[in-house]
């Protein structure tokens, strides 16, 4: 069976028909009952957790949580309210890019990485701690190495013993020489 927009929009109009509170909301979409009752039906559409989908609107209204059934992973979406052009905020999936499940370190993360929070001065004043934590380490790296180097090199230098053979020894050495 071949669901298209239209069918869901009429699935939509009943279902208002039904709730008078829903009279007073003009959806564009599907709603995500509708999409589940499209699943039911084979289509192999994934609605998020209700429970995730509220957190999420109340971490930042305009972020949304969507379903690539392309690559089987939840992506989540920033539709700004000013009309400008939605852009992808972050994909959910492992390390290894495999399926992962939506949860709150998921809401963790879009909270710590939210630019909002932070002025201009101090995602400036951020990067140039961060370069400065860069250039800190590779000066000790290379530190590091000199020191290596100088101290491998004084011992090649003084510290090695060089073993000589028995018949070589010291004793016939200077007996040869009378």
């Amino acid at each position: 069976m071949n669901l298209s927009l239209a069918e869901a929009k009429k699935i939509r109009d009943l279902n208002i028909q039904d709730d008078p509170e829903n009279k007073a909301v003009k959806f564009q979409a599907p709603t995500q009952m509708e999409w589940k009752d499209f699943g039911n039906l084979g289509q192999g559409i994934m609605i998020p957790d209700r429970g995730f989908t509220k957190q999420l609107h109340c971490l930042d209204p305009e972020l949304e949580v969507a379903w690539d059934w392309g690559s089987n992973k939840w992506e989540i979406w920033r539709f700004p309210k000013d009309g400008s052009e939605a852009f992808h905020i972050m994909t959910v999936q492992t390390k290894d890019r495999s399926y992962r499940d939506l949860g709150a370190d998921i809401l963790l993360k879009l909270q710590a990485g939210d630019p909002a929070r932070f002025s201009k001065g101090e995602l400036i004043k951020y990067f140039e701690e961060m370069d400065n934590q860069v250039r800190r380490r590779k000066a000790q790296e290379l530190k590091d190495k000199l020191r290596d180097i100088a101290l491998e090199t004084f011992i090649n230098i003084h510290c090695k013993i060089i073993q000589v053979p028995r018949k070589y020894s010291v004793g016939r050495a200077v007996a040869c020489q009378d």
